[in-house]
């Protein structure tokens, strides 16, 4: 469409003031607001202001809200717990895992569009270090583990990360920086997360500036679409891959394309599987694992009423227990489907700032609408999901928090102790014989393989950092 036309569709849809503004504009100015008014996508636009109209999903609290929901059968969602697995499953999974890996059949998609501004860090938030002895950002944890376990099994392993367009140049370059931390640049590509004109509580779009319209991240669902978008879907499809290994960036023990979780979803013969945690106790705010309406999906713990919170089985166990970790395996083939029947979006209340016609506001309550997609939306399409419960302190030490819970002190707290307990096993000693803290590259070990068997040799390892 030209801009005329553009002009014309946009007054329909009741947005005559970027019109307007756009005509004041001269030069550059308007050149970057006709080049972002030329890139909203009027289709969708015009379905996201009809839903801001009607108000249909959001609640008194701006907090998204289904319709239907009061309708909705809700009931637990099985998992195969630690107490099931044994030694020999664990070995069986793991086999099959690395057999997928070693024929190019899984890859990985890291979501890292996020900032580390709520740790007080300027800059992409899989850049950011945790006081680390050895220095590593999330980013190099990642990076070095999928590259241990590509050496291992002789194969550089597919890795795709989605970045955001505030971030997108800033997180190429900490990996250019760092050589791509020993991975071969062309094992890694880069796409950017969508995003969509923020909204005012009247169906206004919000400006920016004077020759910018305002916008917000289309939220984690969102990299189904943009995977498909940037074509790395395509070029993976064309390479025979048939998984996609989804994890999010913040959590520092996460384990990239582990062979045995992979394993485990193949053997389940499931188009789905994810990670889960139990509870540390039962009301903690964490989105777990249920069926809805017989399907597999995610509910947050504002959707359980205290009876479900709290609800045993006769062992005595939680029975809506399984935690979400973010950490998933999903059939290519479901996302193939997603292409063509893209996700809801949800409707936030958010402080969004805005330009008033002289400066930029940034206001101290909610006042405007974002639509963001949720990744667990995807799941009742794959109509059946494994799950598989691993243990809290080695696979979940996320970093959300600049203090308290899920904070950097509390992450690297895990990872010292997680690493100490691998050196304790490997010397065949009591933790508690072992002075001092410990940090195991992942350049050496993965998951505990591959370490000293003497005190000597872990004092003149230099993979092995002690303070």
């Amino acid at each position: 469409m030209s801009i005329v036309e553009v002009k014309i569709e946009l007054s329909k849809l009741g947005q005559a003031h970027l019109v307007s503004q756009l005509e004041k504009l001269q030069g550059s100015e308007y050149q970057d607001l006709e080049s972002d008014i030329l890139h909203l996508d009027l289709n969708l636009i015009s379905e996201l202001l009809a839903q801001v109209e009607s108000n249909s999903s959001l609640n008194n609290s701006g907090e998204d809200l289904k319709s239907d929901s009061i309708r909705d059968e809700v009931a637990p969602h099985p998992f195969n717990s630690q107490a099931e697995q044994s030694s020999q499953s664990h070995a069986k999974w793991s086999e099959l895992g690395q057999e997928a890996l070693s024929e190019g059949k899984v890859g990985a998609l890291l979501v890292a569009g996020g900032q580390g501004s709520r740790l007080g860090f300027d800059g992409p938030k899989g850049a950011y270090r945790f006081d680390l002895d050895s220095g590593a950002s999330l980013f190099q944890l990642h990076a070095q583990r999928i590259l241990n376990l590509g050496q291992r099994l002789g194969k550089e392993l597919p890795w795709a990360i989605m970045t955001s367009p505030q971030n997108h140049d800033e997180t190429i370059e900490h990996f250019e920086q760092h050589d791509y931390f020993g991975l071969s640049s062309d094992q890694i590509v880069f796409f950017q997360q969508g995003v969509l004109p923020a909204i005012s509580q009247d169906g206004k779009i919000i400006l920016a500036s004077a020759s910018r319209i305002q916008t917000a991240p289309d939220g984690n669902g969102g990299c189904f679409k943009a995977f498909h978008q940037s074509e790395v879907f395509h070029q993976w499809q064309k390479l025979g891959i048939e998984h996609l290994y989804i994890f999010s960036v913040d959590n520092c023990l996460v384990r990239p394309l582990d062979p045995r979780f992979i394993g485990f979803y193949l053997d389940n013969k499931k188009s789905s599987a994810s990670t889960v945690v139990k509870k540390a106790y039962p009301a903690e705010r964490v989105g777990i694992f249920a069926l809805k309406n017989q399907l597999p999906t995610v509910i947050e713990y504002s959707e359980l009423n205290d009876e479900q919170i709290n609800a045993t089985n006769s062992q005595g166990d939680l029975l809506y227990d399984g935690g979400n970790m973010a950490i998933h395996l999903i059939d290519m083939k479901i996302l193939q489907e997603a292409a063509t029947a893209p996700l809801a979006y949800h409707q936030a209340h958010k402080k969004i700032s805005f330009w008033n016609g002289s400066e930029l506001v940034h206001p101290s309550e909610p006042n405007a609408i974002k639509f963001e997609q949720f990744m667990f939306d995807i799941f009742p399409r794959c109509q059946s999901m494994a799950l598989l419960e691993v243990e809290r302190t080695e696979h979940f030490a996320p970093i959300k928090n600049a203090e308290g819970n899920d904070s950097p002190q509390s992450a690297k707290f895990l990872l010292l102790n997680l690493h100490k307990k691998w050196l304790a096993k490997a010397l065949n000693i009591n933790e508690s014989n072992l002075d001092g803290q410990y940090e195991i590259s992942p350049l050496l070990s993965y998951q505990g393989e591959n370490l000293p068997s003497t005190l000597d040799e872990v004092k003149t390892t230099p993979l092995i950092f002690r303070s």
